[in-house]
This record gives C-alpha cells, sequence and structure tokens, in this order.
C-alpha cells in the first residue's frame, strides 16, 4: 500500500482481526478437506448444517432487499437471494445426495448449537440495524470462503492431487470465477458503504465483521468436533 493511499475499509478489517481471520482460513477441518483425508462422517455433519446456514443465509439476504437504499442495490441483492434459494442450493442438494444424504434428511437435520447461533446472530444484525451491517455481517462468509476455496485450488494442483481428492467439487465450487466475482462485488459494496459512515459506525461495522469472523472458526470447529447439544 503507497505512503497516503488509504486501506480499502474490507481489507483493513481482515488486517485488524488478525489471528481470528488466519485461524478461520486454516482450521484443521479446512486443511485436511485440501488434502482429501477429512473424514466423510465429518463432511456429511459439515453439509447438513451448511444447508440450514444456507435457509437463514438467504433470509439475510431478503432483508438486505428490504433495506437496500437503491434500486441498483434492492436489484444485485433480489439476484443473489434467488441464486442462493434456486441454485447454489439445488447444488448443495445434488452434492449431499452424492455422500449418501436425501433432501428430507437435509430439511430434517436439528441444528447444532454454533450453527443456530451465528445464524440467529446474523438474522437479529440483518432485522435490526443497517443495511450496511447486514452486508457487515455477510462478509466473512463470502470472502473466506473464495479465499479457502482458491488456496486449496493452488495447493491441490501443485500436489497432482486434485482428481483423486472426495471434495474436488467443494472446491472447485468455492474456487470458481462466478464465486470470486460474488466476494469481489460484496467486498466492493461494502466499501463504499462503509466510506460513507461516520466514525461510531464503522466502529460497529468493525464490531460485527469480527464476530462474524469468529462465528466462521466456530462453524468450522464445529464440524470438526460434530458438535452435539449437551445431554
Amino acid at each position: 500500500m503507497q505512503a497516503g493511499i488509504a486501506m480499502p475499509f474490507t481489507r483493513n478489517f481482515i488486517e485488524k482481526c488478525g489471528d481470528v481471520w488466519e485461524k478461520s482460513q486454516n482450521h484443521l477441518f479446512v486443511n485436511a478437506l485440501g488434502e482429501g483425508s477429512l473424514d466423510a462422517g465429518k463432511f456429511k455433519f459439515y453439509l447438513k448444517q451448511d444447508y440450514l446456514y444456507l435457509i437463514a443465509y438467504s433470509r439475510v439476504l431478503a432483508l438486505a432487499v428490504y433495506k437496500a437504499p437503491n434500486l441498483e442495490l434492492m436489484n444485485e441483492f433480489a439476484k443473489l437471494l434467488s441464486a442462493t434459494l434456486s441454485t447454489e442450493m439445488a447444488l448443495h442438494r445434488a452434492y449431499a445426495a452424492k455422500f449418501g444424504i436425501p433432501e428430507a434428511q437435509l430439511e430434517a437435520e436439528p441444528p447444532s448449537p454454533a450453527m443456530l447461533a451465528y445464524t440467529s446472530y446474523m438474522l437479529d444484525i440483518a432485522a435490526r440495524e443497517s443495511f450496511a451491517a447486514n452486508v457487515a455481517c455477510l462478509l466473512p462468509c463470502a470472502i473466506g470462503y473464495a479465499e479457502i476455496g482458491e488456496r486449496l485450488l493452488r495447493e491441490s494442483q501443485a500436489a497432482g492431487a486434485l482428481e483423486s481428492n472426495p471434495y474436488r467439487e467443494w472446491i472447485e465450487t468455492y474456487s470458481s470465477r462466478e464465486f470470486r466475482d460474488y466476494s469481489d462485488w460484496l467486498e466492493k459494496t461494502f466499501d463504499g458503504l462503509a466510506a460513507e459512515a461516520g466514525e461510531s459506525e464503522t466502529d460497529r461495522l468493525f464490531e460485527i465483521f469480527l464476530t462474524s469472523t469468529k462465528y466462521e472458526w466456530m462453524f468450522w470447529e464445529m464440524a470438526w468436533t460434530m458438535e452435539e447439544w449437551p445431554a
């Protein structure tokens, strides 16, 4: 970064997250998935919880449509909502089926404590706070998955192990140009919103971004431990 040129808000937020961001990006679950050594039971657990996450994520996008300050942003978030409901979730169901998880089981799966806490937090922010806050709570997932997908793709290709990796489709999905375009657009949109915010609002946006980043780590940890409710 050249002297006198301010770092974009999103990148500054990631830097301020420090170890929290890095630990989420390099969780044991993520790295085992990239190596193809991840236990299939852990991945199935993750798929079922991630499906529930996508349902809540769609509701957060719907609230973004409602709160968007102009028609252009309303339209863009409406397209994201439609793509999530009609495309991403359909792909998720098809992928789950390859691992022997029927659609009915996906929808009937009880939420884990971490999944429920994360999505409840996102929905609360989206319902009660500003449009910029809504985008802030979505960002860590979007950017995190794009960066994880691209890293795992590079490492798998360098090792010549992508084709034999049982989780190749997951890596290809989140390393795709389409997903990176979505992540980049959301980041650019947030940077524009944060640039118009006052200091106290910017502090609040970082707090939300940091909390969602912590929940991203907790989501990987939940999948790794196959978290259950206390008896």
